[in-house]
């Protein structure tokens, strides 16, 4: 049928799968029983696309003149044909990174370990989210018992139906403790432990701590020990306990080792500003409402960053904007090295990896020389922000890239042959809240007139988006060293 899926009526849907049931009821259950099948259905015939892609890569990396490999270089080279795969399906399709490297997991998995896993899949019986937990789930299992698991896990009730996503979840449970499988799985999860945050568009925010469970528990027990006695005291009678929770957590994080003697008068107060925003200047001296970005985590409302900005300690630098164009017109340097000034230009004109869909802050990205150094000058018009993995893709030849030196916009080509370009960040953004996150066309001419962007940043740094360089951090070495890999 021609018609798009969204003009379908229920009646072309029904006649398009061919259902004969007479009920409405019965014949739309049978249309979705169908669709979620076929769908299962042609998720795994695109394994062996997968499977072709990923070997793509390791062709190109082959090179029948090198000398032979160390453990290192072979894990590493590894590791940059599973990225160059994952990066190229992600750019092509929008899929998100996790789940392109769980789907190449899968394809690229022991035939052994997903063969009732994939069969499954093709029959209809699971969907592709099902099979990637379960996959995920008996990863430290030896590929056998791996594959029983799913057997059990999966087999029809005793009615001959299939499984519920419940019955599958406590079937999975049994059957890892009965293998001994929880205790490495444990293991595999405190070994990745973390402590991250997310910023929410109306200003809040959450933390999140990830570590073994007696410490955390212990954590959380201590916090709420503090705030039950803060509230017996008669201080802050206006708040909840969990919001006191919340401040004491926050409070022992930002400005307490030890709670012996600890100032709570002032509790939930903000600290000087040890976070970066980004904010138009008539936003921040409130003469208009707006929004304003905290780099690497989200917006806020206008009047948060105000908060922010005019806490005790707080620094404030300014930053200089074509308006046709939203990209940054100041912070250069004509040095032959990358200087800090450069490198901070560099930095706050990116704001993100320049490569297509990546979105890691350019903090914490290498500097990378587009036209490789020593070929290549050193200067704004020839570095980018690249994040690790991408700046490998381009250092071994996978991918390149090319910059524009009038708009600065960088064109990257994979080895698919896609094309993609990305543009510095568009300061507009801030300035105008209701612009348009699409491509931007960009317009030629004549320098405009300036326009200005406030700033408040961590105490003393360079400004904002542009924090002091730590020496020795690897994604932040100078620009003109080739990659630390």
């Amino acid at each position: 049928m021609e018609a798009p899926v969204s003009t379908l009526a229920a009646t072309d849907v029904v006649a398009l799968v061919g259902t004969t049931e007479a009920s409405p009821a019965a014949a739309a259950l049978a249309v979705i029983e169908v669709v979620e099948r076929m769908k299962s259905h042609l998720d795994a015939l695109v394994l062996p696309a997968w499977r072709m892609l990923h070997a793509a890569y390791v062709e190109a990396l082959e090179s029948p003149e090198r000398p032979p490999m160390t453990a290192r270089e072979r894990e590493r080279e590894t590791s940059v044909a599973r990225s160059g795969a994952v990066d190229e399906v992600m750019a092509a399709t929008g899929l998100g990174e996790s789940e392109c490297r769980r789907r190449l997991g899968l394809a690229l998995a022991d035939p052994v370990r997903v063969d009732s896993l994939v069969r499954l899949l093709a029959a209809g019986e699971l969907a592709l989210w099902q099979v990637l937990g379960l996959h995920d789930d008996t990863a430290d299992l030896d590929p056998t018992a791996a594959d029983e698991v799913v057997q059990v896990v999966s087999a029809p009730t005793r009615a001959g139906d299939r499984p519920s996503a419940q019955l599958r979840r406590r079937r999975l449970r049994r059957e890892l403790a009965r293998r001994g499988a929880q205790s490495a799985c444990g293991s595999r999860r405190l070994a990745a432990r973390d402590a991250r945050a997310e910023l929410e568009p109306d200003g809040t925010g959450r933390l999140w701590i990830t570590g073994e469970g007696g410490r955390v528990v212990a954590a959380i027990e201590r916090v709420d020990r503090l705030a039950r006695g803060i509230r017996a005291s008669g201080q802050h009678p206006d708040r909840t306990l969990a919001q006191l929770r919340s401040d004491v957590a926050l409070d022992l994080i930002l400005h307490t080792t030890s709670v012996e003697g600890a100032e709570w008068s002032r509790l939930g107060d903000l600290p000087p500003a040890q976070v970066q925003v980004v904010i138009g200047l008539d936003v921040l001296s409130g003469a208009t409402d707006g929004v304003a970005e905290i780099p690497g985590h989200g917006w806020v409302p206008a009047d948060v960053a105000r908060d922010l900005a005019h806490a005790p300690g707080s620094v404030w630098q300014r930053l200089v904007i074509d308006p046709a164009t939203g990209a940054l017109v100041e912070l250069s340097s004509t040095r032959y090295t990358p200087p800090a000034r450069l490198r901070a230009h560099v930095v706050a004109r990116d704001r993100v990896c320049r490569a297509p869909g990546c979105v890691v802050p350019a903090t914490t990205c290498d500097l990378d020389h587009d036209i490789p150094w020593p070929m290549g000058v050193t200067s704004a018009d020839n570095l980018s922000a690249k994040h690790r993995r991408h700046h490998q893709l381009k250092t071994v030849g996978l991918w390149s890239s090319r910059h524009d030196p009038t708009t600065d916009a960088l064109t990257w080509t994979t080895l698919a042959g896609r094309a993609y370009r990305t543009d510095p960040f568009d300061y507009r953004e801030v300035l105008d809240a209701d612009l348009d996150d699409g491509p931007l066309v960009r317009r030629r001419g004549a320098v405009p007139a300036e326009r200005h962007l406030g700033a408040t940043a961590n105490g003393g740094a360079g400004g904002i988006g542009i924090p002091p360089l730590a020496d020795g951090d690897p994604a932040r070495n100078d620009a003109s060293d080739p990659p630390p890999f």
